[in-house]
């Protein structure tokens, strides 16, 4: 990039006026990022103007995204993807067969054979409770969780307690 064919028919390299010690691959990426949400890579080659070339290889500028959510709803970006039309309406195709096709889903729940979960429940229940214990018997750290399963469990037991009554037996949440 920037040589220019001399007098004596040699190419030679003229400095970049922009970037004088060739520091920065590609000097205007943050500006371009900031302004427009991608920025182009060259390839080295540029049309030139005037010329009537169509098809064949493209060697234009590459368009890159610069990412992070500044960006996320600019063309091509990642949250704007999700909206465009085609995905839009294969959403509304999913939405529709899984409302529509609900009785069949039911139906293939009841006649297929699934195994009853409740070993892999108790199970998990005796890991947690062991592991619970474990963490309670670390000096600090169990004063820690003790004061936290204190204020956490009242909640807990009105969400998934007897029927919403409070219970006059005292929580026992995490013991073995």
């Amino acid at each position: 990039m920037n040589f220019v064919r001399n007098r004596g028919g040699q190419c030679e390299h003229v400095p970049d006026p922009l970037n004088p010690d060739n520091s920065k691959v590609n000097p205007d990426k943050d500006t371009d990022c900031a302004a427009e949400g991608f920025w182009n890579e060259n390839q080295g080659y540029r049309k030139i103007p005037g010329d009537q070339c169509r098809g064949g290889v493209s060697l234009g500028p590459i368009q890159h995204n610069c990412g992070g959510m500044r960006n996320a709803f600019k063309s091509g970006g990642g949250l704007s993807s999700l909206f465009k039309l085609k995905k839009v309406f294969l959403y509304a195709i999913i939405a529709a067969a899984v409302y529509y096709g609900w009785p069949i889903i039911e139906a293939l729940y009841i006649i297929l054979p699934f195994p009853d979960p409740t070993s892999s429940i108790q199970s998990a229940k005796s890991f947690f409770g062991s592991a619970w214990s474990t963490l309670v018997s670390i000096p600090v750290l169990g004063e820690i969780l003790m004061v936290i399963s204190s204020i956490v469990s009242p909640i807990l037991s009105s969400f998934f307690g007897s029927g919403g009554q409070q219970s006059s037996q005292p929580s026992n949440i995490g013991y073995a």
